[in-house]
């Protein structure tokens, strides 16, 4: 090739002194411009020789100089990620330390006196204390209610008469006794008021004495203990059924007697 590129360059000198040739105006001497376009000629056929020389034997596609021809080729989709053909493993749990047999056995023996300290410490509770003496009070307090022979029921109020005499109906109790007495299965009763007498005075003090204790019970505090709740519900219970009996024996004694009951005129 170093031939070749001699007459390239000799042609490069001499389209140099082509130009450097002054016209003056004179025709003859224009005649250069046919020379220089014969040169360049020479020079194209030159060059476009040498590309087709070196395609024909690099095989690039190409000759040095010439641009590269665009890519006819369609570029390739995008490929889509594979999904895992396993699925990942769930973490295994750890597992909790056996407890050396050594030490069950004394484990055991901790729980049992820690709960046997609890169970001690709920017996204590100050309310079950205050509950189970109102519990005792209240078994002494029926125990020790006599009934009366007689009752008095207040027919007619004294106010209501002008002599000042209160009309007062007096019932033996001997035919109902109040140790065996069942109340029946009316829902309510009949009868005059029980009169604020001397025969009525232990009816009377029993009934207030079971509307203090029902007092006394509201006045428990349970302190969020259940068993302190159940205890004094469960008193509660006993009491209001007591007072609610008391109430209907003598009422119930009228029910049945009232007929029979002696009528006398009582000053107040």
């Amino acid at each position: 090739m170093k031939p070749a590129h001699a007459i390239s360059e000799e042609f490069i000198r001499v389209l140099g002194k082509l130009d450097a040739v002054p016209s003056w105006k004179n025709n003859a001497v224009r005649g250069r411009e046919g020379l220089a376009g014969a040169v360049e000629g020479e020079a194209t056929m030159l060059e476009a020789w040498i590309k087709v020389v070196w395609f024909s034997r690099n095989g690039t596609g190409r000759a040095p100089g010439m641009p590269q021809p665009a890519s006819t080729q369609m570029p390739e989709p995008p490929r889509m990620p594979q999904a895992p053909t396993q699925m990942p493993q769930a973490p295994s749990m750890p597992q909790a330390p056996s407890m050396p047999q050594v030490h069950v056995e004394q484990y055991e023996q901790q729980a049992w006196s820690r709960s046997c300290k609890t169970a001690n410490t709920t017996q204590d509770h100050p309310s079950l204390r205050e509950l189970s003496d109102l519990r005792s009070r209240f078994v002494q307090l029926s125990a020790d209610f006599a009934v009366s022979e007689i009752l008095e029921y207040t027919l007619q109020p004294a106010r209501s008469i002008c002599n000042g005499l209160e009309l007062i109906a007096r019932l033996p109790t001997s035919f109902l006794s109040y140790r065996s007495f069942t109340p029946s299965l009316a829902k309510s009763y009949t009868s005059p008021p029980l009169a604020f007498s001397a025969p009525n005075k232990p009816v009377h003090a029993y009934s207030e004495s079971l509307v203090q204790m029902l007092g006394a019970l509201d006045a428990v505090e349970s302190g969020g203990d259940a068993r302190v709740r159940d205890a004094r519900k469960a008193l509660a219970g006993d009491v209001e059924a007591e007072a609610g009996r008391v109430e209907r024996w003598w009422k119930e004694a009228w029910l049945l007697k009232g007929g029979e009951a002696e009528v006398v005129d009582v000053r107040t």
